[in-house]
């Protein structure tokens, strides 16, 4: 008995520097979380990668933008938003837990450490917060803000915990390290300039940049400068450009020896941890360089301006791939096994592998956005400027499936005569189409539309979709009425066809011109060429309009509210029923041809308030396109 008690005592030990170890690094595991993943700030989560997207699990809003990655911790999503805000809400079903009202907006993503939620809000402090129900332990007040008159401000220092200290930048100057117990003040380093980085923690060494486009790194004991890196910026001049060509605005990335940050200058830097000697730099010819990331000896980069993402090696500076996205880029960098994930501006999340840069699922939130995906439990959180968070749950089961780009074009052209029937007025399909092609989509005419069809069926499979943008489908589409259509082959080929009101084929054309008349006959064209058979034969007072509600399934693809439904179908003769009306009937709806999941005929009919919707509206047009 007694020779087990050294045994005892040795494993007691063990025990404690594990848990010494678990806590110092902490990411979205174990007993906290910090913003990139873990304290180097490399932007690597111990998460299984998400190689595809089932649905949208949840929505949840708030009435500010959501300008930073939310936290995980313990089933419980945290997330600050410029509504002066934290939430606490459950990752599971977005139910919320409680939220934290401060007096300005929540510009950062808070650290969680043994149940304690730190952050910092523009009212000028950094709180700790009770993790459990909201209730404040302590708040530290920072100083003013340095003067900052160049206009671009928008994220706040995400504080990062390390054996019982809080490390934070803020407005004031200062590097703050603060005991994380009592909020009490243990060293601050002034760098004379806003900061808004986060603090990279790689050994002993802290490192931040600064609005005047140096790099710092400090001593993490008492805080005192080792050096600092001036960027290629110090000495540009707002006037020579019209905007801040200066600033450090992306949190450093520290691991493998070196440090690598991006500026405002457009470059992107590597640099020697121990000398501050750089290595190399990537001119990215933009105006921002915001996330970065370091995984297996790869450095990763988001542009701004230029809009792309890329890798590069370590160890000669050489580039190894390059991605380009629809619209600038001022996401951080979130990577998971082989996969790395980002946002644009437009709000669209990439999901591409990293160590090729192929492109596996694009997701269109739809909204400005200047925050990063999380990846925790399977899922992808991420939000925008909207106020909007979304949860997508995932794939990680299969292994990486590169994807094809998606070809989605919008059809459009002005009405034939004076006399032509136009289901849209007052400017709506004109509104449609410049917002799909702000999208990313392809404006064609009824030429170009006929040739995209017949290439996607010879490319088949193929993942393509098809707007028709003012509801009508040009006479020589639609005038082969059966199974043989164009219109029929390019869906059982796998493609996708949205009608955004009554089904389009079911008018008719004068056969000489073409020219689309006011009348309408369900019989020829939904039934012969879709397989579809609608309650009213014909007659342009076709149906009633009745009160329409969403189901589970369109929630999933993407809509947030439905209106009225109009023009309904038996469920029975669909795959999946979007919203129904008050009779059950299918008032929205999908009917898939054997394509993959999401692809078919869409009969998605356009609100009153199509402005407000048309986001929503895509999210669901792109279901088992990009998504």
């Amino acid at each position: 008995m007694k020779n087990l008690i050294p045994i005892f005592l040795i494993f007691i030990f063990l025990a404690t520097i594990l848990n010494s170890c678990s806590e110092s690094t902490a990411g979205n595991n174990g007993k906290g979380f910090v913003y990139r993943g873990n304290n180097k700030l490399t932007g690597v989560f111990d998460e299984k990668p998400v190689y595809g997207l089932f649905s949208i699990q949840f929505t949840f809003k708030t009435n500010g933008a959501l300008r930073m990655m939310p936290a995980y911790y313990e089933g419980k999503l945290f997330l600050g938003s410029n509504d002066g805000n934290l939430y606490s809400i459950n990752a599971d079903s977005g139910d919320e837990l409680w939220h934290f009202t401060t007096s300005g907006a929540i510009a950062c993503t808070p650290a969680i450490n043994n149940n304690v939620v730190f952050f910092s809000s523009r009212d000028g402090f950094l709180y700790a917060i009770n993790a459990t129900d909201g209730s404040v332990k302590w708040k530290k007040q920072f100083g003013p803000d340095f003067e900052y008159t160049q206009g671009w401000d928008y994220y706040l220092s995400s504080p990062v915990v390390e054996n019982d200290i809080v490390y934070a930048g803020s407005g004031d100057g200062n590097v703050y390290a603060l005991d994380k117990n009592d909020g009490k003040e243990i060293w601050k380093y002034n760098a004379g300039c806003r900061l808004r980085t986060a603090v990279a923690i790689d050994g002993d060494n802290l490192f931040t940049g600064g609005m005047n486009g140096y790099l710092y790194a400090l001593n993490k004991k008492d805080g005192s400068l080792k050096w600092k890196f001036a960027t290629n910026g110090v000495t540009n001049k707002f006037e020579d450009y019209d905007y801040d060509a200066t600033a450090i605005l992306s949190s450093p990335s520290a691991d493998e020896g070196v440090v690598i940050v991006g500026a405002r200058d457009g470059f992107f830097y590597c640099i020697d941890q121990q000398t501050g000697k750089e290595l190399w730099q990537q001119d990215h010819n933009s105006s921002w360089v915001l996330g970065t990331g370091i995984k297996d000896g790869i450095a990763y980069a988001a542009s701004g301006s230029s809009a792309f993402v890329q890798a590069v090696d370590i160890k000669s500076g050489k580039e190894l791939w390059r991605y380009k996205a629809a619209r600038p880029t001022f996401s951080s960098i979130t990577l998971a096994g082989n996969m790395l994930y980002f946002d644009d501006y437009i709000g669209n999340v990439y999901a591409i592998n990293n160590k090729t840069g192929k492109e596996a699922w694009v997701f269109p939130m739809g909204r400005r956005t200047f925050s990063a995906p999380l990846i925790a439990n399977g899922r992808i959180y991420c939000g925008s400027d909207d106020g909007v968070l979304f949860s997508l749950k995932g794939n990680g089961q299969s292994g990486f499936t590169e994807a094809k780009p998606a070809k989605k074009v919008v059809y459009w052209e002005p009405p034939k005569s004076d006399s032509s029937f136009r289901w849209f007025v007052n400017g709506v399909d004109v509104y449609v189409r410049d917002f799909l092609q702000a999208a990313g989509y392809e404006i064609v005419n009824g030429p170009q539309a006929e040739n995209f069809l017949r290439q996607q069926i010879i490319d088949s499979p193929s993942r393509s979709v098809i707007v028709f943008a003012n509801n009508e489908v040009p006479y020589p589409i639609s005038k082969e009425r059966s199974p043989n259509s164009l219109l029929r082959k390019y869906l059982d080929k796998g493609g996708k066809i949205v009608f955004l009101g009554p089904d389009a084929t079911a008018y008719t054309n004068e056969p000489k011109n073409g020219i689309r008349l006011d009348s309408l006959s369900f019989l020829n064209g939904p039934k012969q060429i879709f397989g579809i058979q609608y309650e009213r034969k014909g007659n342009i007072n076709w149906s009633p309009v009745h009160s329409a509600t969403l189901t589970k399934e369109g929630r999933q693809m993407g809509l947030r509210n439905w209106y009225v439904g109009y023009c309904p179908v038996d469920s029975s003769q669909v795959t999946t029923m979007l919203a129904k009306d008050e009779f059950g009937k299918a008032s929205a709806w999908l009917k898939n041809f054997g394509g993959g999941k999401g692809t078919g005929l869409l009969q998605i009919p356009l609100p009153k308030d199509v402005v407000s919707e048309m986001q929503a509206i895509r999210t669901v047009i792109e279901y088992g396109i990009n998504w």
